[in-house]
């Protein structure tokens, strides 16, 4: 939490939202071939085709599954699911913001989501 958001970023010294969830997943052992080479708004057929490839379907924001998120109709922004105070809650980069922060997923975050994924070895 409170690392900085860095467009392409892959590191502890700075991230996007892809970047987080790929750092993060290296960090419990799980590589996934990185999604490079993207503008900060990603073509969303490369973008979903790559998330979808390295994935399985999901039907509840549950700890550690990936939520795809769109801004307007497009899908864009990536976050991981966790829990604050019982309820679920979404880690995410965010160029908003400059920082990786942890908030509730109320508000305007249920209607921008497109689908949550689980990523394969990670219970």
């Amino acid at each position: 939490m409170g690392t900085r958001w860095l467009h392409q970023g892959r590191s502890r010294s700075g991230v996007d939202c892809v970047g987080l969830v790929l750092v993060s997943l290296a960090e419990v052992g799980i590589i996934i071939p990185d999604l490079q080479g993207y503008r900060r708004t990603p073509d969303p057929d490369k973008f979903l085709g790559h998330i979808r490839e390295h994935s399985l379907p999901a039907y509840q924001p549950i700890i550690g599954t990936v939520g795809i998120f769109r801004d307007g109709t497009q899908p864009c922004h990536v976050g991981i699911f966790a829990e604050m105070h019982g309820q679920p809650s979404l880690i995410h980069a965010y160029a908003g913001t400059g920082i990786v922060m942890e908030e509730p997923f109320i508000h305007h975050w249920p209607s921008k989501l497109v689908e949550i994924r689980a990523i394969e070895g990670l219970s």
